[in-house]
């Protein structure tokens, strides 16, 4: 077997090893929570030995990390799904994040894994730079009189406000009601990034409708 050959099987094992890693913790998470979930759990989960599978990932943490920023990219990627031609740049600058807010009123285990993502640095990071990526994707820079540096930080800020009220819908799934918080932390967002808000209210209305009325799945839930 020619190196090449032999290096590309061993690669798409170890691709193999790391997704079957991220679907048994993902369930795991699910099922019991994030701090009741352990890496022995996960190994008998998943079949896989112990010491394999701290050569994919350094520890739990790791594999939250890759966890949550794969449910951001699966958020963008329904996001490319269910939006049309006809949807403004606002809709689609603002989709992911009111599907977080979405997805964690519908799912109380959703919004206690989003809350903690959102107070971990490793992970703050990474979905900053995801959010940055799609407000380029889709041309959110244009005319924002901040540059990209400055949006990194009020991003960071930003994210820290989404943690903060998907911590209270997870304490209290009555806090606010779903549109509500959606409108609450959008202002927040285009408050912070120096965008106008006149048209806040109808187009949370629109990303709402879209939402209840296509199959949208984050986490292997369909929400």
């Amino acid at each position: 077997m020619a190196r090449q050959e032999l290096d590309d099987r061993k690669g798409n094992i170890r691709e193999e090893t790391k997704q079957k890693i991220i679907l048994g913790a993902t369930e795991l998470f699910l099922e019991q929570g994030y701090e009741k979930t352990t890496i022995r759990q996960i190994a008998l989960k998943t079949g896989i030995l112990t010491g394999s599978l701290y050569y994919a990932f350094k520890n739990k943490e790791d594999i939250f990390s890759e966890i949550v920023i794969e449910a951001a990219m699966q958020s963008i990627r329904e996001a490319r799904v269910v939006l049309t031609s006809e949807s403004s740049m606002l809709d689609r600058i603002l989709f992911p994040l009111c599907l977080e807010i979405y997805a964690a009123y519908r799912s109380p285990r959703i919004a206690e894994l989003l809350a903690i993502a959102s107070k971990q640095q490793q992970i703050r990071g990474r979905v900053i730079e995801w959010m940055t990526d799609w407000m380029s994707e889709v041309g959110g820079f244009v005319n924002l009189p901040i540059d990209k540096v400055e949006m990194s930080r009020r991003m960071n800020l930003c994210v820290g406000a989404t943690g903060a009220m998907l911590e209270s819908i997870q304490n209290d799934p009555n806090y606010y009601d779903v549109k509500g918080s959606m409108n609450l932390i959008c202002e927040v967002y285009m408050n912070l990034l120096g965008v106008p808000t006149t048209w806040l209210s109808s187009t949370v209305d629109r990303i709402y409708d879209v939402m209840s009325n296509n199959e949208i799945t984050i986490c292997n839930i369909e929400i």
